[in-house]
């Protein structure tokens, strides 16, 4: 019996030093730099975070590519000179065309479009500068 409470006391006192089965601060370091190494880049962790799949950025990116055309379209200078400045109204149409929206979200863009844009043409034909 002596025998088997030495050998617990030995397991204590080793588990307090850290001398059992090598150095132990040795390991944590090297187990510490194997989890450093697995964080994921940046670009995952924010991936993650905003909880973005793969259909909801295909998704996000039809819809912004035709006003991004239209606006490209609309920087060349004979397109610009043609259409002054009622040419961004092209980028609005795209948007209203959109009607992969929800109903109610696709009612309210559209009813801000045919609204704002009265507001900003009259006010770029009326602009003294």
């Amino acid at each position: 019996m002596d025998t088997g409470k030495a050998h617990r006391d030995s397991d204590i006192d080793a588990s307090f030093t850290g001398t059992q089965g090598g150095d132990n601060h040795e390991e944590k370091t090297r187990v510490d730099t194997k989890t450093e190494a697995k964080r994921p880049a940046l670009p995952q962790r924010l991936w993650k975070k905003l909880g973005l799949n793969m259909g909801m950025v295909i998704l996000m990116s039809k819809g912004a590519l035709p006003p991004v055309i239209a606006l490209a379209i609309y920087q060349s200078t004979p397109v610009a000179d043609l259409y002054s400045t009622i040419g961004y109204l092209a980028a609005i149409m795209s948007i209203l065309s959109f009607a992969i929206l929800p109903r109610a979200k696709f009612l309210q863009t559209m009813l801000l479009d045919i609204v704002r844009p009265p507001f900003g043409i009259a006010r770029a034909q009326f602009d003294d500068s």
